[in-house]
């Protein structure tokens, strides 16, 4: 894997997207900034890092041929490889938790995020980058981002930025190389299940622009959100049908 770091950067994901265009290595990236001004989050939204408090880098994966079913699958193995690494760098008797699709939460104040987007041909994924942010040393946030956390608020220790991204990669690298392996893929499945922000509570979400309050079940093998609704019984929700209406600004 090739490593690039540089100091600041708009967004480490366009700086990949652009490498892509420019460089004809297949060999994987893995972009470190020290400050990124102008992360992405989904649907837009934007990503808070503060220079040299954040843990923000994405990795770029380029010609390659995964079944679009996959990617679901490479999503449950960055969620994992974060989620270990988060408990083992904190030490801390805290759960940390996703809340689907994309962002970590230690108990119910966001720490972390995933965004991974793709590059598809009519039938696969050729290309692929995984964005990942850490608020990391962060002590300050903007008024807005009332249920943000970082991890020395949570632990009170001062975090080194290049071995927490040196040890994330290497997780995230290992736990990508067991997707083929069936029963490797149960057990991060099931762990994803178990790991699910608000299982087996209730949560009020807009569905289809209807508003409901729904049990929260897991997840189906297609990375859709398995809900109970008294009235619509079980559904099955993408991402682009359902909203969380919970107030986490971010």
């Amino acid at each position: 894997m090739k490593i690039i770091k540089c100091h600041t950067t708009s967004s480490t994901n366009d700086d990949l997207r652009e490498y892509a265009l420019e460089n004809h290595s297949e060999e994987t990236v893995a972009l470190l900034a020290f400050h990124q001004k102008n992360g992405k989050g989904q649907r837009g939204r934007f990503w808070h890092a503060e220079e040299n408090k954040s843990l923000t880098f994405s990795m770029l994966y380029k010609s390659i041929e995964i079944p679009f079913a996959q990617i679901f699958q490479i999503h449950v193995c960055v969620t994992i490889a974060l989620i270990d690494f988060l408990n083992e760098i904190t030490k801390q008797e805290i759960n940390f938790y996703v809340k689907w699709p994309n962002d970590i939460m230690a108990e119910n104040k966001k720490c972390a995020g995933i965004l991974i987007e793709t590059k598809s041909s009519e039938r696969t994924v050729i290309e692929m980058i995984i964005g990942v942010g850490v608020n990391l040393n962060n002590t300050e946030f903007p008024n807005q981002l009332k249920h943000a956390v970082s991890l020395k608020q949570i632990s009170g220790e001062q975090y080194s930025i290049e071995d927490s991204f040196n040890s994330l990669i290497e997780r995230i690298e290992k736990k990508i190389g067991t997707i083929p392996m069936r029963d490797n893929w149960n057990g991060l499945f099931e762990k994803y299940q178990q790991s699910l922000f608000k299982r087996k509570q209730q949560i009020k979400v807009t569905y289809k622009n209807k508003a409901l309050e729904v049990e929260l079940q897991g997840v189906d093998e297609s990375g859709r959100l398995v809900l109970k609704d008294r009235e619509l019984g079980i559904i099955h929700a993408s991402y682009e049908e359902l909203k969380w209406n919970y107030d986490i600004s971010r």
